[in-house]
Formats: structure tokens, C-alpha cells, sequence
């Protein structure tokens, strides 16, 4: 049973047509199944978020007219009460219980992301270093026997991934952890992704299944496919592609995102949808939507 799913920006860049779309989707899905929405900004890396990328976030389910059931209801509600800065010490605490618990496939590791050359296999693993502010991070040994399934897709998590960095030099979590964790703690039984991270999906589902969390083991997973520019490149926030920003600023509607998350649900005539009222109605396109690309990860590991 579908009861929880969530909206998971990250406020590094102005949303761009692809989020808007994973928004669309994410809502529609959700309200189909009565499942409630939350909110749940990922500001987990601070150098990064800025307050007007947060505030857009805001501004553009605004101007999408798609509402949530949980989380904060304004930039200021985020900052004072959900952001990843007050859940550090809470999220260092559950490493360190899951170190205790595993102590074998966690070290300390001294390397720079600039001095890894390709996917980091632990050249650190036999130092019994300590873990340090500025020096070092935490690392998860990964073997290379480190096999998901999820539905008909096969990721050897060594050979995509190598070991993981689960406590970042710079003293705070790293974004797959803590991502991980909070689906788990919060019970998320629905998430909505686009297929560019299928594979973080399927690193996720391997730390779950090491650390004993059975409710994300138990999440249905949906990869949905991606919108991209004239030059077939992938929408990314770095470069500000599509910036609903600027949408806005010229008066642009959203019925144009709302036909695509139409077009991929496989709605034949698309074009006629354009609000999330008219996406709604489409209930037999969503159930068999929902049937064809529901995946949950394989027993086999």
C-alpha cells in the first residue's frame, strides 16, 4: 500500500522543466493513490543552498498550483525547522551506532576526491586511521560481489560506485546516507525518480539491505525518463537550463509540463491535458502507469 511519497529538490540551482516534471509526477501519482506528499528540501550540502534557491522551490509549486501534506510551508518554516543543518549530530549519531555494528566494513579514509583516479576501492581500509574533521571521511567497504536487482535491471554496486563515502571530510553526511535514512525513518513507501538515478536507487537498496532497513526494502521505486534540451544534453541547474525563473518572469504557463507528465504516464491524447485537474481524470492511464513501472528490488542480492 502506496501512503507516503515526497517532493526532494535540492536548492544548489533555480528548478528547471525536468524537476517540475518529476514535481508533476510525483503529485499526480500520490493524489491517484492517496498517498500524502512531503516536502522534503535536501540542503544536506550548505556550501551550496542558497535562500533564493530555496525560496524558488517555493515560488514554483506555487505556479504548478501542486500542494503537500507534510514539510515546511515557506522558506522561513524550512530554515527554522527542517533543515539538513539541524539533523546532523541525529544523522552522525546513526553512523556511528552503524559503525559500532559493522565495524568491519567501515574506515576512516585520508584521500581526496581529486587524488581518486576512477571508482575508489580503499586504499585506506588496512590504516586503522581516525576520524578527523578536515582529514578524513567515513567510507563503507563495498565487495565486489555487490549485486541489486530492481525489476529486470541488474548494478554491480562495486563496479559503479567502489566504496562509499558516508561522512564527508568537511564534517557533514553525505547526500545518499542521509537521503537514505530519512526515506527509512519517515516509512517513504513511493519514490519517484528520474531514470539518471537508477543507480543511486540501487546503491541505496544495498547500504538498506547491509543496515537492516526493511521499510525502504519495502518502497516502491518508479524511474521516469528525462526531459532534454535542443542539444539533447540532460536539463542540469549548473548550466540553468529551462529555469522556470525566467518562465514565470515572462508569463509563461505550465501546460506544457503538464502534457509531457501526461505523454509519459501514456496518455494518447496528451495535449488536452493541462492543469492537475485534467491529469487526475486520466485514471486508468495512472493505474496501468503505476502497474508497468512499479519496481521493487529483487530478493536476489
Amino acid at each position: 500500500m502506496l501512503n507516503l511519497t515526497r517532493i526532494a529538490p535540492t536548492p544548489s540551482g533555480f528548478i528547471h522543466a525536468g524537476n517540475a516534471l518529476n514535481f508533476i509526477l510525483i503529485y499526480t501519482l500520490a493524489r491517484h493513490t492517496n498517498a500524502k506528499i512531503e516536502l522534503k528540501i535536501d540542503d544536506i550540502d550548505q556550501n551550496r543552498s542558497k535562500d533564493i534557491y530555496i525560496e524558488d522551490i517555493f515560488e514554483t509549486l506555487k505556479w504548478l498550483r501542486l500542494d503537500w501534506d507534510l514539510g515546511a510551508c515557506n522558506k522561513n518554516d524550512f530554515l527554522k525547522n527542517y533543515s539538513f543543518a539541524h539533523k546532523q549530530k541525529i544523522l552522525f549519531k546513526v553512523i556511528l551506532s552503524l559503525w559500532r555494528k559493522n565495524p568491519d566494513i567501515f574506515y576512516a579514509c585520508k584521500c581526496s576526491r581529486k587524488g581518486i583516479n576512477g571508482i575508489y576501492h580503499g586504499d585506506c581500509i588496512k590504516l586503522n586511521l581516525e576520524l578527523e574533521k578536515e582529514k578524513t571521511a567515513l567510507k563503507l567497504h563495498v565487495d565486489n560481489d555487490s549485486n541489486i536487482i530492481l525489476r529486470n535491471r541488474y548494478v554491480n554496486i562495486y563496479s559503479a560506485f567502489g566504496d562509499i563515502t558516508l561522512w564527508q571530510k568537511e564534517d557533514f553526511c553525505s547526500y545518499q546516507f542521509a537521503s537514505l535514512f530519512l526515506d527509512e525513518d519517515h516509512k517513504t513507501s513511493l519514490i519517484v525518480r528520474g531514470d539518471d538515478l537508477f543507480n543511486s536507487t540501487a546503491l541505496q537498496l544495498y547500504m538498506a539491505r547491509l543496515f537492516g532497513f526493511e521499510n525502504f526494502l519495502q518502497t516502491t521505486f518508479i524511474h521516469h525518463m528525462l526531459i532534454f534540451d535542443s542539444n539533447g544534453s540532460k536539463l542540469s541547474k549548473s548550466n540553468g537550463s529551462n529555469s522556470l525563473a525566467s518562465w514565470r518572469k515572462n508569463g509563461k504557463k505550465p501546460n506544457e509540463l503538464f502534457q509531457k507528465a501526461a505523454q509519459i504516464i501514456g496518455v494518447k491524447e496528451f495535449w488536452q491535458v493541462n492543469t492537475k485537474e485534467d491529469i487526475l481524470t486520466c485514471k486508468d492511464e495512472l493505474d496501468m502507469f503505476l502497474r508497468t513501472n512499479g519496481q521493487k528490488v529483487s530478493s536476489a542480492f
